[in-house]
């Protein structure tokens, strides 16, 4: 399979068939390996297809930046938990010094699998999901690999924090509009603007708070660049915040108040914004058994008419009052 067929087949697996089959699924996981394999050729990176060293299965390796990079892919319904990254991780520490192992999945990773590899002794794992490899082949994967190993050595974040585009002006005319956002749409902003980050922890989180920005700044004529960004666990908001040095204000949105909270909050540009866990629930009417799962385009719809149908006055007054004091 070339780089264009591989392309052709990685868009045609995003459709998920009406009446699909456990078969289906098996499938789209061996052809998401065969598709990797083609975008590493494209590259000249050297890749290895599936091996089986004794005792153990490697879905794959490549040669890049003068290292041997080892292959785990999974693609599930649901985000992957510690255990499977503790699996493979088992598998890279056997191996040559030095080795890094880079784990692939297209449904995400649940927090507790991120803060595991956070609070271990050595980081050799990196994390790609379904958004690294779709940048991969809009850029490139050598670039989207470059930019995870440089965040994971500055910062010790094996996720690189997700980012959704700057919440603006154009955002919303976008949003109404139902064309694309890019960063470089963001051009008319008055340059004296203040530039925010909200940093959260899980996909899910990230949707809800991007959907109800919009509707804050909709409201209330707000004009400031906001970014968010998903952490993929609560160990890991520290690393996120040093990553953060170049915006006026980062903010935190948390439900708990703990010693990573609390060394987060020596950082000058800092600030804690606490949210009771459930809200979703309790005021969109969202039901959070989605938290662990990929949000796709059916449950992205799910979250925009809910945040579309609800009193933004009750959402601010019972747990958004002092985040929309912050960004005015």
């Amino acid at each position: 399979m070339n780089y264009e067929e591989a392309k052709k087949e990685y868009q045609a697996l995003q459709e998920i068939p009406d009446k699909v089959t456990s078969q289906w699924y098996r499938d789209r996981g061996k052809k998401l390996e065969t598709i990797i394999n083609a975008l590493l050729e494209n590259e000249d990176l050297e890749p290895r297809t599936s091996f089986r060293p004794e005792g153990e299965e490697i879905d794959g390796s490549f040669f890049a930046f003068n290292k041997f990079f080892l292959l785990e892919m999974k693609w599930h319904k649901n985000e992957m938990p510690a255990s499977a990254i503790y699996s493979f991780k088992g598998k890279v520490d056997g191996k040559l010094s030095g080795t890094i192992g880079i784990f692939i999945s297209m449904s995400g990773y649940s927090k507790d699998a991120v803060d595991a590899l956070c609070l271990g002794k050595e980081l050799n794992i990196i994390l790609f999901d379904k958004e690294d490899i779709e940048d991969a082949f809009n850029t490139s994967f050598s670039n989207v690999l470059k930019q995870k190993l440089r965040a994971a050595a500055d910062y010790g974040d094996v996720y690189k924090s997700k980012e959704l585009p700057i919440i603006s002006k154009k955002t919303i005319a976008a949003e109404d509009s139902g064309s694309t956002l890019k960063d470089s749409d963001i051009s008319d902003l008055p340059s004296n603007n203040m530039s925010y980050c909200i940093l959260c922890e899980g996909r899910f989180e990230l949707t809800v708070l991007q959907e109800l920005l919009i509707r804050l700044m909709t409201q209330y004529f707000i004009t400031n660049k906001i970014r968010i960004k998903q952490t993929g666990g609560h160990y890991n908001l520290l690393n996120a915040t040093k990553d953060c040095e170049n915006y006026d204000k980062v903010i935190i949105v948390t439900e708990v108040d703990d010693p990573v909270i609390i060394e987060c909050k020596k950082r000058d540009n800092v600030e804690i914004i606490h949210i009771p866990n459930g809200i979703e629930k309790d005021l969109l009417g969202i039901n959070n058994k989605f938290e662990n799962t990929q949000v796709n385009s059916k449950l992205w719809k799910k979250i925009h008419e809910a945040v579309n149908n609800v009193n933004i006055e009750d959402i601010k007054e019972k747990c958004l009052q002092q985040l929309l004091e912050l960004i005015k």
